[in-house]
């Protein structure tokens, strides 16, 4: 019989992890799932411990070959699930409490939507915090679901549940891939439900692929250029200005065409401060060369 839902978990080198996440899903008192792994990893430790599992819960395991990026194993899952609930959980993640599952099942089914997402709680090595949506970013949401170029407060994957379709992740994305993946599902299917309850834990640590490529200027700007023409976000203003400042910080020139669809005083205003703030930085580089005589 095909399960109600299908868990995805996409797995790179990171055996314990995955054990911790499996342990979570063993404990959730919602039953009606299936699990399947697929595994970008060189090594045999995540398909070690999926083995260890496979007696204990309906699972398949997936080989993988590494694509580009890691959307690639994201699609891989999404194309494999028989389900008709996805409940994506990076393998770094896990399940808050066993009630969980079945709350975010419930939320979804009850909601009469086909996309629902929760609160979530924030783990790092020192400490955590919770996190959630607010409700001013909701009303954003609500009113045009394009206001999510503005700033991701949907959250990571692992904190979304929706029923299958079409849509996949852009597979050329690294930073925005999530954001993109929301825009264009809830595009195809409007319409949302949310609890601000925490029912998933994310951990944040160093080897995790966002922390590689955040703070990653060319991948940042093209990424988020990719976004702004996909869903023609030029032609409000407010997008317009929102765009301009990444190009400001990932940039070091801006060219007419930049403000274009832009509030004119405003934009001249954010210009001239990045241009001064821009040459008050090169000069005083310069300074500390001439002094220190690395410059004749």
């Amino acid at each position: 019989m095909i399960p109600k839902i299908s868990i995805l978990i996409p797995a790179y080198e990171d055996g314990k992890r995955l054990e911790r996440l499996l342990r979570s899903i063993e404990e959730q008192t919602e039953k009606d799932y299936q699990v399947i792994i697929s595994d970008d990893s060189e090594s045999d430790d995540c398909k070690k411990v999926a083995r260890k599992f496979s007696n204990r819960m309906a699972l398949t395991y997936l080989p993988h070959k590494r694509g580009k990026t890691a959307a690639a194993n994201w699609n891989n899952l999404l194309r494999y699930a028989p389900g008709k609930i996805i409940k994506f959980m990076h393998q770094d993640d896990w399940f808050a409490e066993p009630e969980s599952l079945k709350k975010m099942v419930d939320l979804l089914e009850e909601s009469g939507c086909s996309f629902a997402f929760s609160g979530w709680k924030l783990v790092n090595a020192s400490n955590y915090v919770y996190g959630f949506i607010s409700p001013e970013q909701e009303r954003n949401l609500r009113e045009n679901i394009d206001n999510l170029f503005l700033g991701n407060c949907i959250g990571a994957p692992s904190d979304t549940i929706f029923y299958k379709n079409e849509v996949l992740f852009d597979e050329e994305m690294r930073w925005a891939v999530d954001i993109d993946f929301y825009l264009q599902y809830l595009h195809c299917r409007p319409g949302f439900a949310l609890t601000r309850e925490p029912l998933v834990c994310i951990e944040q640590h160093d080897g995790q692929v966002t922390k590689q490529v955040q703070n990653d200027d060319a991948i940042n700007l093209r990424e988020f250029e990719k976004i702004f023409q996909k869903y023609s976000l030029d032609n409000v203003t407010m997008f317009c200005e929102y765009m301009l400042k990444i190009r400001m910080r990932r940039q070091k020139y801006i060219t007419m065409k930049d403000l274009q669809g832009c509030r004119t005083n405003k934009v001249i205003s954010l210009w001239f401060r990045e241009r001064i703030n821009y040459y008050k930085s090169s000069m005083k580089k310069r300074i500390l060369k001439i002094f220190h005589g690395k410059i004749e």
